[in-house]
């Protein structure tokens, strides 16, 4: 039996949107789009999420995954919330993807090569993360003198939306969760609601003390 999956990621500037039949522990598009909107996604996502369904003729899906962060505070906490609002009214499985592990297992998958991820994370600093044929190292905040300490640059292709030890810009490539989402299918296909639930799934901004003062700006 076809089951679906919805993808979210608003992390960036862009907003990345995915629909997935899963059968037979097997991944297949059923809708995607990506597109740069800065600033947008808090009043476009759930109208362009309601559009695709209307479309497609859904009601809802039997799981949710998204990219919970590190990345914009904003597009982070637009996203989570989302998924968290729709896993609650649905009543189906969520879970959050580290946005490093799903930017650097594309151009992993993609190249064949190993690849290093650098977004901007403000303050002076990076978020970075890599994948090779060992899988994913993890994210990290960073600042950009630090790449080199925790890195052998020299055995990786290096992405990133700032400019950046010669780096090549995601936006000319911007990264999708195929590979990753297929490398997750067995995970995803025996998520137990008692525990992939919207009260389980948080945000993860990184830094704690930074994500509290923005949102006391908002109080």
């Amino acid at each position: 039996m076809k089951k679906t999956i919805l993808y979210i990621d608003t992390t960036t500037d862009w907003i990345v949107l995915g629909l997935y039949f899963i059968e037979n522990h097997k991944l297949e598009r059923l809708h995607f789009e990506k597109g740069s909107y800065p600033r947008e996604s808090s009043f476009r996502l759930v109208k362009d999420l309601k559009q695709i369904f209307d479309a497609l003729g859904l009601r809802k899906t039997n799981y949710i995954s998204v990219v919970y962060g590190p990345g914009s505070f904003t597009g982070i906490r637009i996203a989570v919330a989302t998924a968290r609002n729709l896993s609650q009214f649905w009543e189906v499985p969520v879970f959050g993807i580290d946005t490093l592990e799903v930017y650097s297992s594309y151009y992993y998958d993609k190249f064949n090569k190993a690849s290093l991820v650098l977004l901007d994370g403000k303050m002076k600093k990076v978020f970075a993360g890599a994948y090779s044929e060992i899988g994913f190292s993890g994210s990290l905040d960073i600042s950009p003198l630090d790449v080199e300490r925790h890195f052998d640059l020299s055995q990786y292709v290096v992405y990133s939306d700032i400019q950046i030890f010669n780096s090549h810009s995601i936006s000319n490539d911007y990264p999708e969760p195929d590979y990753i989402l297929n490398k997750k299918i067995y995970e995803i296909q025996n998520m137990d609601l008692n525990f992939h639930n919207y009260k389980n799934l948080l945000p993860n901004y990184k830094r704690g003390t930074y994500a509290e003062r923005e949102t006391r700006k908002k109080i």
